[in-house]
């Protein structure tokens, strides 16, 4: 039957031991992360490593398994596995435990019935008959101590079996075995819940890998930065390979972006990337994040896995050229993240050019130009492409006079022509009148014949 009065007197007594937390808001849940008992406020950096403490407010149960963590909080269930953080929640029913059983995860509700997890969001979750756990939560034996709850207060206990001392673990309650590990929710300074594993009497927090802190990275000044004119030189990095990046579509950047869009986390293979184009970096103390390019695509990665290289730039070239309409980038990758300007036809200073033949890292060849607008220098970089070497802008050309002429000179030609004009005109004239004389002695022959 699936409602069990005395087995849910006695549940409902052990999960009273769960307390509430307080923590930051994630992703709509309430979970936070901490490697401390500290807060951690906004996402201004990118993570220096990925593992995290989840730390929570109403923390309910959890339960420990396949490498995978399951936390239950306000009648949602949070997954933690694959560095990624699934959410389970709008439960038609009450949940109140958690149970890793089989390599499967079940949870139970307040009715007495206990559900798969993985048919959580199916139409139909059919209630699993005859549900049984083996997980040890009182009485758990682990190496040399004895774990268990005092019968008239209820306090955690470690018993040393060898010394028969007995300490208690009054920040902490809960404990579950799983595995060869036992966990126990414990009580921050900051009256946090945290998920450890005990060893004795040493107490160490639970941390998880969680790339979704990617997904909550503040823009901050890169923007302004990536659509400014060129102001330094171009800089390549070198970076170390197993660090993490993540991928930044630079596409989606505009004035309004809040959060960075990002792609994948990868670790670096030095093998396939072993340098790449700095785009901007931004540090404070050990915290600091930077962006970068390499084999087409834009990363974010923090500062402390690159090293900036020493790069011999070409000299300057200082030549005029023309340019077609397209767009001017603050660095020799295309992207609308990084468009200083509409780059309009029109005449600009050619100061270096840049191939990817000198640069692997690039993605095509670029010239650094520049141009006045208005009272503004734009500096940027335009693929060769866009930018013709000849310039159609040329001067006028300019006739230079004869020193040696004079007036005269200028009189004698004129004359010349003329006269020449007036012999054709005459001879023109004459062959007319030769040539229609005939037509006259023919007319006046026949008006005589007429008048006879």
């Amino acid at each position: 039957m699936c409602y069990n009065l005395a087995v849910k007197k006695f549940l409902a007594i052990t999960t009273s031991l769960c307390a509430t937390v307080c923590a930051l808001s994630f992703g709509g849940a309430a979970v936070a992360f901490a490697d401390t008992d500290e807060e951690i406020s906004a996402a201004r950096f990118y993570p220096k490593d990925f593992e995290t403490v989840p730390t929570f407010e109403n923390l309910t149960d959890y339960a420990a398994g396949g490498g995978k963590y399951l936390f239950l909080e306000n009648n949602e269930i949070y997954e933690y596995g694959n560095e990624r953080v699934t959410t389970y929640k709008n439960s038609r029913k009450n949940i109140t435990n958690l149970y890793f059983e089989g390599e499967e995860f079940y949870y139970r509700t307040d009715d007495n019935c206990f559900y798969a997890l993985a048919n959580f969001n199916e139409t139909e979750n059919p209630e699993i008959e005859d549900f049984v756990s083996t997980t040890k939560t009182d009485y758990i034996t682990f190496g040399n101590y004895l774990y268990y709850y005092n019968n008239s207060s209820g306090a955690l206990k470690a018993l040393n079996t060898d010394t028969d001392e007995t300490e208690p673990l009054d920040d902490c309650t809960n404990i579950k075995e799983y595995g060869n590990t036992v966990y126990a929710v414990r009580t921050t300074n900051g009256n946090k819940r945290v998920l450890c594993t005990l060893n004795g009497t040493e107490k160490t927090d639970v941390k998880v890998k969680n790339f979704d802190l990617t997904e909550e990275i503040a823009v901050g000044n890169a923007y302004n930065a990536l659509t400014s004119s060129v102001t330094k030189d171009l800089q390549f990095i070198s970076l170390t390979n197993g660090a993490y990046m993540t991928e930044v579509k630079l596409d989606t950047l505009s004035k309004n972006s809040s959060v960075f869009t990002v792609g994948d986390t990868v670790k670096v293979n030095t093998a396939d990337t072993p340098t790449a184009l700095l785009l901007y970096t931004e540090t404070d103390g050990d915290e600091g994040i930077s962006i970068i390019a390499a084999n087409g695509k834009s990363y974010l990665i923090h500062p402390r896995n690159t090293k900036l290289d020493t790069v011999y730039l070409p000299d300057d070239l200082n030549t005029v050229g023309t340019a077609t309409a397209g767009y001017i980038y603050s660095s020799p990758f295309e992207s609308v993240g990084t468009r200083i300007t509409a780059l309009p036809s029109r005449s600009v200073t050619i100061l270096k050019q840049i191939r990817r033949s000198d640069y692997p890292e690039l993605d095509g060849d670029f010239y650094l130009v520049e141009y006045e607008d208005g009272e503004t220098t734009v500096r940027g970089y335009v693929r060769f492409g866009l930018i013709s070497t000849f310039t159609f802008n040329e001067d006028p050309p300019v006739s230079t006079p004869d020193p040696d002429a004079t007036q005269e000179d200028l009189i004698k030609p004129v004359v010349l022509v003329l006269i020449v004009l007036l012999l054709i005109a005459i001879a023109a004239g004459y062959l007319i009148y030769v040539g229609t004389s005939d037509k006259r002695k023919k007319k006046n022959a026949d008006k005589t014949n007429q008048n006879n």
